[in-house]
């Protein structure tokens, strides 16, 4: 098992009035967050990285349970011109 940063699972999935969440990756934390919040009627969850306690990414639900959206602090995936 390979620990980034001194953890196994770094980053720290919270959500409000609730347990704490962990996952190994930002990817993988959001969809995490995404699939509770939908499956468990959360409305919200904010991902932070262990390691400087930074936020990465807030997850949110619509008042009509339709849409979720993911605002992040960084890109996912960085884009350079070829």
């Amino acid at each position: 098992m390979s620990k980034a940063n001194g953890y196994a699972r770094p980053f720290l999935i919270t959500y409000p009035g609730c347990w704490d969440g962990h996952a190994k990756t930002r990817e993988g934390a959001i969809n995490a967050a995404s699939r509770h919040c939908v499956s468990d009627g959360y409305t919200s969850a904010t991902i932070t990285h262990k390691h400087g306690m930074q936020d990465i990414a807030r997850v949110r639900v619509s008042k009509d349970r339709m849409t979720v959206t993911v605002e992040v602090v960084k890109p996912l995936k960085s884009w350079r011109p070829r």
